[in-house]
């Protein structure tokens, strides 16, 4: 279970700082990843691992808050109650999702991996900021394999396939000030 997390963690800064355009090389992918939950069901016939109540994980500097995540395994034989990553075919978070790492941060309501596809998507009143810059919309999606990602805001933009709701896509771009 840790080593999803792991992944889970990874690309959820991905997309973060796709948009920023941050330098992931510092990022120390080895250390430890805590859980803390009120609860944990493992429903080994419907091959899912859900987590509930005040989720919230870490892995240095990185954490993720929300209020349920759900790990789903790939249909076939699964030999423990904790398969590796290569075993997950999607990861869930729901209800007030935050994830921070010392510079940034990104929210939504709910938020999901699609392993396979290589693709996450966080909706719901998704607000992205790196340091004074912000970004608003109703839904990110970034797709690893090809590096693109699409913040929608209107109805003109698709999230899941389905039109996005909600206002327009909103930045705020402060510029550095240079010392005089």
């Amino acid at each position: 279970m840790m080593k999803t997390m792991y992944v889970f963690f990874v690309l959820f800064l991905m997309s973060t700082t796709a948009v920023f355009a941050q330098d992931m090389s510092n990022y120390d992918t080895n250390k430890p990843i805590q859980i803390d939950a009120n609860s944990l069901e493992v429903l080994q016939n419907d091959k899912k691992a859900i987590f509930s109540g005040n989720v919230v994980t870490t892995q240095g500097d990185v954490r993720l808050k929300a209020d349920s995540m759900t790990v789903y395994y790939k249909q076939g034989e699964t030999k423990s109650a904790t398969p590796d990553n290569s075993k997950i075919s999607k990861i869930e978070v729901n209800g007030n999702v935050f994830l921070a790492t010392p510079k940034d941060s990104a929210k939504g309501e709910k938020g999901v991996y699609l392993v396979d596809q290589k693709v996450i998507r966080l909706t719901g009143g998704v607000v992205l900021t790196s340091g004074k810059n912000v970004l608003k919309g109703n839904g990110l999606e970034y797709n690893m394999a090809t590096g693109k990602s699409v913040l929608a805001g209107g109805a003109s933009a698709t999230v899941e396939g389905k039109p996005a709701t909600g206002g327009r896509v909103r930045a705020l771009f402060v510029p550095e000030q240079s010392p005089k």
